[in-house]
C-alpha cells in the first residue's frame, strides 16, 4: 500500500510539475525505501525561503534536504555531493509515506505545490 503511494505521488508529480527532479534514487523504486522521497523543486529562490512554512501552513509534513540532516541548519552534505550547482539554489524536500496516508493527502499536496510554484 505504502509503495503505491509513493508510485503515485511520483507520478503526480512528474505530471503537475514540470522541472520537479527526484534526488538521488528516490524517484526509481526498484533502488530506494518504500517510505521515503526527496524532490528538488523548480522554485525561485525568494519562494523558497518560505516553503516549508507555506506547506505547514495548509497542513502538509515534510523536510527539508536529507534525513542525515534533519534538526540542522546546515545544508546536507549528502544533497552537495549529488545536486548540482543550479539544483542545489532550489529546495529540496523530503515526504515520508505511510498506512495513515491516502491518494487524496497526495492529490493535496501536489495541488498545494503546483500553486506555490506558479504564484
Amino acid at each position: 500500500y505504502v509503495e503505491d503511494l509513493k508510485s503515485y505521488f511520483i507520478d503526480q508529480v512528474k505530471s503537475a510539475i514540470p522541472g520537479a527532479k527526484f534526488n538521488g534514487h528516490s524517484g526509481d523504486l526498484e533502488k530506494s525505501t518504500y517510505t521515503l522521497v526527496n524532490v528538488c523543486l523548480p522554485i525561485e529562490e525568494e519562494k523558497a525561503m518560505l516553503l516549508l512554512f507555506n506547506l505547514d501552513m495548509k497542513g502538509i509534513a515534510c523536510s527539508k534536504g536529507s534525513a542525515c540532516q534533519s534538526g540542522s541548519d546546515m545544508g546536507s552534505h549528502v544533497l552537495t555531493q549529488i545536486l548540482s550547482y543550479e539544483d542545489m539554489k532550489k529546495p529540496s524536500v523530503r515526504f515520508s509515506f505511510s498506512t495513515y496516508n491516502t491518494k487524496e493527502d497526495i492529490d493535496y499536496t501536489v495541488n498545494v505545490l503546483k500553486e506555490i510554484i506558479e504564484a
